[in-house]
């Protein structure tokens, strides 16, 4: 389990890192695009990888949880509580009115943002389980010889040796390709008889390119490797656009079995145009005929000549300094905000601090440099308890340049005499702890005691 001060840094690096790896992807799609859609998927893929993997280096408190500070979900009255610290330090709640609007507002974030995971995971379930649905009331279907022949070349032309098998749904409008060693090529129930030889030929052969590709998995894969992120816009564009290339890719593929691709281009058009007239229900599964229509007609159309080795070398260099620009704009914003304190003033009381150390060893204490004196019992404190003996023991976090954040109560002295004690601490000054002679966030305890 994580704690939220592990998964705040990361939620913060994934709203600007996100933004630079999609960039990265659309500035060098031509660029790829001109070697092959292949490649250009591939970049893309990369981009999401970018994306979802690069803010857990920015976030080192994913990688060291052990040494986080402890935020006291439990009183904060969001409303549940979903992970503990993995500290190994006894957390002691503090009363509940010492919890602070920064660490409410910081929880309120975090429970946002983990429904957000959550309700991404219950959908690609609730997806897998309509398809699984979907598939048991699907009925075998009997080839002509013709269709049969078109079938069996098709699979031995693209290498596919796993068993394939082609059934009915009434359930869809396009073909489509389900499975991960088995596979199913599920197709409208009417789509046999309503289609040509050439149609048949150019669904079949992409369905069976996907196959062969293995992007039935790949899509599987990359939706799990956007969970992390599903809350963010942008991670819907990098699924459509991953999904737009694995059917362009195959329409490439069975451009080569059909030959003709003004042929082609109008199978996939009588194909939709019927998947529109059924009204179908729509799956979350990719399909032969899905929302990026246009943008493969047109590629279809185009039939754009190879380019020469030297205008492929020069894409790719362009390619490979585009995302080399991106990965250097992530380690600099990765130091930039990991070292700016201002950055988000209103978050970084609870997780810019980093890593956070215990005193020991290579970790010195930080100094203190001012000290206001002694908090003073107020005036209309009860005579009768005069002098006060007891104390307020307090935790907080010394951050690098030297601030103080993150205060809780470890031992009460009583509601009044708290809130004084964290009032006194917050005027204080100190030099931060250090590692090796470097400056870190370290946790301090400290003992108040009250003058009479």
């Amino acid at each position: 389990m994580l704690h939220s001060n592990s998964l705040l840094p990361y939620l913060v690096a994934t709203i600007w890192e996100l933004p630079v790896a999609v960039a990265a992807g659309l500035l060098c799609g031509p660029f790829l695009r001109r070697v092959g859609r292949t490649l250009e998927y591939a970049g893309w893929v990369v981009a999401a990888l970018l994306g979802v993997v690069a803010p857990l280096v920015s976030s080192h408190d994913l990688l060291h949880s052990a040494y986080l500070s402890h935020i006291i979900r439990s009183h904060s009255n969001v409303g549940f509580q979903l992970f503990r610290s993995l500290s190994q330090r006894s957390p002691i709640s503090p009363p509940p009115y010492l919890i602070s609007h920064h660490a409410v507002f910081i929880n309120l974030i975090i429970d946002g943002y983990l429904v957000s995971v959550l309700a991404g995971l219950i959908r690609l379930l609730s997806s897998s389980v309509v398809i699984v649905t979907m598939v048991r009331r699907t009925t075998p279907i009997i080839l002509d010889a013709d269709h049969k022949a078109i079938f069996s070349v098709t699979l031995q032309g693209l290498g596919i040796n796993n068993e394939v098998k082609i059934v009915l749904s009434s359930q869809i409008g396009s073909p489509t390709t389900l499975g991960f060693r088995k596979h199913l090529i599920i197709v409208p129930r009417d789509f046999v008889d309503q289609s040509d030889t050439e149609e048949f030929r150019a669904a079949i052969t992409h369905e069976c390119a996907h196959i062969r590709r293995g992007d039935f998995l790949h899509s599987v894969l990359i939706e799990c490797l956007m969970l992390p992120v599903v809350y963010h816009p942008l991670s819907r564009v990098v699924k459509r656009r991953l999904s737009a290339l694995r059917e362009m890719i195959c329409d490439e593929v069975a451009l080569g079995a059909v030959h003709d691709r003004a042929v082609y281009a109008r199978s996939l058009l009588s194909i939709a145009r019927r998947a529109i007239e059924v009204g179908a229900k729509s799956y979350p599964i990719p399909s032969f005929i899905d929302s990026n229509l246009q943008e493969r007609i047109m590629n279809i159309i185009a039939n754009a000549s190879r380019p020469t080795l030297i205008k492929r070398s020069i894409s790719l260099a362009s390619a490979a300094l585009i995302f080399c620009l991106a990965t250097g704009a992530d380690f600099w914003g990765q130091s930039f905000f990991g070292s700016n304190e201002g950055f988000v003033p209103a978050l970084y009381s609870v997780s810019s601090s980093g890593r956070v150390y215990d005193v020991g060893g290579p970790v010195k204490p930080p100094r203190v440099v001012r000290y206001p004196g002694i908090p003073r019992l107020p005036a209309d404190f009860p005579i009768d308890r005069r002098p006060f003996r007891g104390y307020c023991g307090i935790s907080a976090i010394v951050s690098k340049k030297g601030r103080i954040f993150d205060i809780r109560v470890t031992h009460s002295a009583g509601a009044e005499l708290d809130a004084i004690a964290i009032r006194s601490l917050r005027e204080w000054r100190f030099s931060p702890g250090t590692r090796h002679s470097r400056p870190v966030a370290t946790h301090v305890e400290v003992m108040m005691q009250f003058g009479n």
